[in-house]
């Protein structure tokens, strides 16, 4: 029998890291509560965010990254990243947020 670098079962190794319908919803519904959230921000700032943070991409890169991809500085970047984030906090968007961010606590 085959065993993992932590002396389990690959078999059990395998099975803990299968994805379990109802997470695959929350993950769903989260997906489009930030995606419906991301609509308060220009596309600039909403491609800023989900480039640094990889919403939508699945692979997050770095400012540096990001502003070679833009022909901008880092630094005017983590600006457009923190004016983005702003409005992600400001109450009409927050409450879109907020059923998300009580439930990721759970």
């Amino acid at each position: 029998m085959r065993v993992s670098p932590d002396g389990e079962p690959l078999v059990a190794s395998l099975r803990s890291l299968a994805v379990t319908p109802e997470e695959k919803l929350i993950e769903r519904q989260m997906q489009a509560t930030i995606m419906e959230a991301m609509k308060f921000l220009t596309d600039r700032e909403s491609l800023i965010i989900d480039s640094i943070y990889g919403l939508t991409l699945r692979e997050s890169k770095t400012r540096v990254a990001v502003a070679e991809e833009l022909g901008v500085n880092s630094s005017r970047i983590h600006q457009i990243e923190c004016r983005a984030i702003r409005k992600l906090k400001h109450p009409d968007c927050f409450r879109n947020l907020r059923h998300l961010l009580a439930d990721y606590d759970k």
